[in-house]
């Protein structure tokens, strides 16, 4: 039997690294293992290498997708990220569920490649918590929030592309959540609660961005590659 596909998303700051962190250390869901990604950027305290990332070299990462060795790879916030072709489908072809971390435009070309996949899109209970929760991080520069605040407003309007929404109100409530569609209980659509939409944004966010979400040609950051498109 071959294993199940899960993909999640989130802006940053919506606490999906540590829900990741305590969904494995509950060890409710056996069958589901972690797919750890590339990347060329440094590892931040605390991470280690092949638990959090692959930390790898700009050259070497361009070595693996010249070999096509990656279903999806983003360069974003200069530096790229990757998910393994090959430990992906070895694991799924020997029957194991997968838990992908990727963001949002790496999901959208995962269920291009993967249509039966389950993709969950989650958020802090409102935007001004989630401005909150990326200043305290204290993890970047002026300059790197700014971006990470515009990239987080498109991010957002790309909900309608996945089949779940959990929102990180409590940690170990939306942890529960995701234990339950791994094992197939049904959850909130990302389009279910219009409510909950407008009490998100802030009171000036546009009417049309909280009733519409739809593609923006403009992303600011993170806009996938075709395979073989390598910065030089």
């Amino acid at each position: 039997m071959t294993g199940s596909l899960f993909v999640i998303s989130a802006p940053s700051g919506s606490g999906k690294s540590s829900l990741i962190k305590l969904l494995f250390e509950r060890g409710n869901c056996p069958r589901l293992e972690y797919s750890i990604s590339y990347t060329t950027r440094p590892p931040r305290p605390g991470e280690v290498d092949g638990r959090d990332y692959f930390f790898v070299d700009e050259k070497t990462f361009k070595n693996l997708i010249s070999e096509d060795g990656f279903l999806e790879w983003v360069q974003a916030y200069n530096h790229y990220y990757g998910t393994s072709r090959d430990w992906v489908n070895q694991r799924l072809a020997a029957g194991q569920d997968v838990l992908v971390d990727v963001d949002v435009a790496g999901a959208k070309s995962l269920r291009s490649r993967f249509p039966k996949a389950k993709l969950i899109f989650m958020v802090p209970p409102s935007q001004p918590e989630l401005i909150r929760r990326l200043t305290n991080r204290r993890t970047e520069t002026s300059e790197q929030l700014a971006r990470r605040l515009a990239q987080s407003t498109w991010e957002i309007n790309q909900r309608t592309h996945f089949d779940f929404l959990v929102v990180n109100d409590d940690l170990i409530e939306a942890t529960r959540e995701v234990e339950g569609l791994v094992a197939g209980r049904p959850g909130r659509k990302p389009s279910d609660n219009k409510e909950f939409w407008k009490k998100f944004y802030l009171p000036d966010q546009p009417q049309d961005q909280i009733d519409q979400p739809q593609d923006q040609p403009d992303q600011p950051q993170g806009q996938p590659r075709p395979q073989g498109q390598i910065d030089k």
